[in-house]
């Protein structure tokens, strides 16, 4: 699905090893910088053999006829449907978290197979955009599971989405007397210094737990007690937390939280990048003197200064961006102004400058641009400490989740991260995207985030090639929007920033969709609002689906659509994040007939998205085999009234047979059931 000539890298994008990295491997890894562990692919519409005897009733009540299921631990990663009546559920908390509750215990076994109702607590009741979202976080005797929650979704008095992202921790052991804050401070420090040598400015912060780690190992789950250490270094740049055992101390695991951008003033800086456009920009919000007294510019700019000239010194610090210089002093600027002049302050010649001056006035704008979108989200009204100039011959720029990092590039390889807007507005995007989840709903992952701040960078500049000029051309670092392709789940899944690019695409397209329905200002308006309440609740980019969905949605039922569901429908579909049950499609397996024959039927219901995506099943064949046999017979299914069928022949007892059906699409595209990466065939035992 990728095309050749976009195979760029940096570590912004890729981290090739001729490029400098983050010190530590970004997410979370084990203490010897492998992965801790993919999160397996989910399922669709397909419950897991062995789910809680309350399904059938938990189907009904919330009229569901959509699922993705975990594999792992078979909880739903998403219901939603018809949903089902919650009269005061938007307007009352305490009934929208009454009625969660009540669900939550009567459908522990499907919703937290394993687990206690008392494990779940209230930890958030947000009303966004009228969704009123309750999230329950996961607890081990008290103690908190990273990354375990559910979730309840409310609209128009409907509960209309329930998420379950429970994790496994079955067997996990506690500790009765854990380490003390100091000696896990000392695990930790003796560990990040053995791991990158030498290192300047090193912190070790608050220590968090004992709290419960589920770690995947090897395609198995082991759940950890550990506590938490906050570190942070200046050289190597390092923000991480790093997890110790609560027992003894050893270092279970890392996390890498580096997210791989009267008289006025304005800065003369980059359209896109330095060897491109300029153009002048007001510098809103600045903090100046005025003939040595404290003073602000305003919106366009602008200062109330007398009617003399007067001496007017400008900073790159204002109450929502403070740009920090990591190579010297911060940026000043010093003019002698008279009433009607304009102060203009350009850095064309001086990257160091330059890279300040466009940092301060790329976030503004972005996050500006956030406000618009999300006028309620209280974080952006804070002040963003944004360093410029760090380092040296890195060709990267971080969020940490809070403040970004810009890098000075490398001679005649890739650019000043600093002097490029587009890099500014996606390291703004990872700490909107962190500042915004919803807790207990929503949660971080790595190659979601990617993608959905190249939306980000992308809507703003009105452009899907995102990072122009980030390797001294105008070719851009990602494009969401490649001529002749896309980027398709799963088979782009990887790095994630080259994973990202399949949500990020998807979200362009969808914004395509609604530009041509709804015009210019309004289609965008609403993808950028999708775009945001679906982050919020959304753990991956598979979830991201139902999510855009829901934010839609205009009257609490999802089973009959929404406004512009079609639209969301295609841009999902042609990136492969509409699930094989969305083309009316499902399996059945039916009783032995006479002769011992198994049939086995693809089920079709025509009607089922046709109108939007436009799609019939062609064809669908059989394929089986006995256990432990590579080779498998394949069987065309013949057409019938209710969609396709074969049969399995009889066999002799004590046999099993795996098997699994493929169905081609009028588009060319094909999937197959069960839609299981992990597990591909059925099973019937003779």
């Amino acid at each position: 699905m990728k095309i050749s000539a976009l195979a760029l890298a940096a570590g912004l994008l890729l981290s090739p090893a001729a490029l400098a990295a983050p010190a530590l491997a970004p997410g979370l890894t084990l203490p010897d910088g492998s992965a801790a562990g993919a999160r397996r692919s989910p399922i669709w519409d397909q419950a897991p053999s062995k789910i809680g005897a309350s399904w059938p009733a938990l189907r009904q009540r919330l009229g569901v006829t959509r699922t993705i299921w975990d594999p792992e631990t078979g909880a739903p990663v998403r219901l939603w449907g018809a949903g089902m009546a919650a009269p005061g559920a938007v307007s009352t908390p305490r009934r929208a978290q009454q009625i969660a509750s009540e669900l939550l215990k009567a459908h522990l076994d499907v919703l937290a197979p394993g687990a206690d109702a008392a494990d779940f607590v209230v930890v958030a009741d947000v009303l966004s955009r009228g969704v009123r979202s309750i999230g329950f976080a996961q607890r081990v005797d008290g103690r908190p599971v990273v990354g375990g929650q559910i979730s309840f979704r409310f609209k128009r008095d409907r509960l209309v989405m329930i998420a379950s992202e429970v994790a496994p921790v079955a067997g996990v052991a506690l500790s009765d007397a854990p380490i003390a804050a100091d000696v896990a401070r000392a695990r930790a420090r003796a560990w990040i210094t053995g791991e990158l040598g030498t290192i300047s400015g090193l912190t070790l912060g608050a220590v968090e737990g004992p709290m419960i780690l589920p770690l995947r190992r090897r395609g198995r789950s082991q759940a950890h007690e550990v506590l938490r250490v906050e570190v942070a270094a200046a050289q190597p740049l390092t923000r991480a937390w790093i997890y110790v055992a609560a027992a003894d101390g050893a270092v279970v695991a890392v996390e890498s939280r580096l997210r791989s951008g009267a008289a006025s003033l304005v800065a003369d800086v980059p359209v896109r990048y330095p060897l491109s456009d300029r153009h002048e920009l007001p510098l809103i919000g600045v903090n100046v003197t005025i003939d040595g007294a404290p003073a602000v510019t305003d919106g366009d700019g602008a200062l109330v200064i007398p009617d003399v000239p007067s001496a007017v010194v400008a900073s790159v610090e204002g109450a929502l961006v403070k740009v920090v210089n990591d190579s010297g002093d911060d940026a000043t600027k010093a003019f002698d102004l008279g009433p009607g002049e304009v102060g203009v302050w350009s850095g064309a010649d001086d990257p160091l400058l330059d890279s300040q001056l466009t940092n301060y006035v790329s976030v503004l704008q972005g996050k500006e641009r956030v406000k618009l979108i999300a006028p309620e989200f209280a974080w952006l009204d804070g002040q963003i400490v944004v360093t410029s100039n760090a380092g040296g011959g890195t060709c990267n720029a971080f969020s940490d989740g809070e403040s970004l990092f810009f890098f000075k590039g490398q001679n005649g390889v890739c650019e000043h991260t600093g002097r490029l807007p587009d890099v500014s507005y996606h390291e703004l995007g990872h700490s909107v995207h962190a500042q915004s989840i919803i807790e207990g709903v929503g949660a971080f992952e790595g190659a979601l985030s990617e993608g959905i701040s190249d939306y980000l960078a992308a809507t703003i500049t009105g452009d899907p090639k995102m990072g122009r000029g980030f390797f001294l051309t105008d070719e851009p670092l990602r494009d969401i929007d490649p001529e002749g392709s896309e980027w398709h789940w799963p088979e782009d899944r990887g790095e994630a920033h080259d994973e990202g690019r399949i949500i990020g695409g998807a979200l362009w397209d969808l914004r395509k969709a609604l530009v041509a329905k709804l015009g210019e200002a309004d289609g965008v308006a609403k993808t950028d609002e999708i775009w945001y309440e679906s982050i919020r609740r959304a753990r991956d980019i598979p979830t991201m689906y139902p999510e855009a969905l829901l934010a839609d949605d205009n009257d609490g039922d999802l089973s009959n659509g929404t406004p512009n569901s079609c639209e969301i429908d295609q841009a999902f579909y042609i990136h492969g994040l509409v699930g094989p049950a969305a083309f009316g499609a499902s399996v059945v397996t039916e009783a032995p007939v006479g002769d011992g024959s198994v049939p086995v039927k693809l089920l079709v219901d025509p009607q089922v998205k046709a109108e939007c995506l436009g799609l019939v099943v062609e064809g669908a064949t059989l394929e089986w085999r006995p256990r432990g046999v590579n080779a498998a017979t394949t069987v065309v299914m013949d057409a019938d009234a209710d969609g396709f069928a074969a049969a399995i022949p009889p066999q002799a007892d004590r046999t099993v047979i795996e098997y699994r059906v493929k169905v081609a699409l009028s588009d060319g595209a094909s999937f197959e059931f069960p839609d299981n990466e992990a597990d591909p065939w059925y099973q019937r035992y003779y």
